[in-house]
């Protein structure tokens, strides 16, 4: 079962039972991005969640994107892909291309399946 699922079809969840979102405070994402030739270690950690309004929000740190500064660390809020926040959004006069260059998938094994988890990066284009 997808953590990002709209639908259960499955079985009932036994009451004994409980589910674990891999989206949770403190879960750790790593990999890195590409800007401009130059590559940089990246790593999201989520603070909060609200998976039934399909959001939420941490903290991405990038590392060495400018000399002086080691580590930049900025807070970033996400939106789950859903029928409420469609893959390509229309927001800020975006395009569909638009939209698609500023996608990031990150791949990840979570509950012993694999997951995919897409957040929205700020351009540093």
């Amino acid at each position: 079962m997808s953590c990002l699922s709209e639908l259960n079809l499955g079985p009932v969840t036994p009451p004994s039972a409980s589910f674990s979102s891999c989206l949770h405070p403190g879960a750790r994402f790593v990999g890195s991005q590409l800007s401009k030739g130059k590559k940089y270690n990246v790593e999201a950690v989520i603070q909060t969640t609200n998976l039934p309004e399909k959001t939420f929000y941490g903290l991405l740190t990038i590392e060495h994107l400018a000399e002086e500064v080691p580590n930049s660390t900025t807070f970033f809020e996400a939106e789950i892909i859903s029928r409420k926040f469609p893959f390509t959004t229309g927001k800020w006069d975006a395009t569909v291309e638009i939209d698609r260059s500023h996608w990031v998938c990150e791949c990840f094994l979570c509950s012993l399946s694999v997951k995919y988890v897409f957040f929205l990066l700020p351009s540093s284009e």
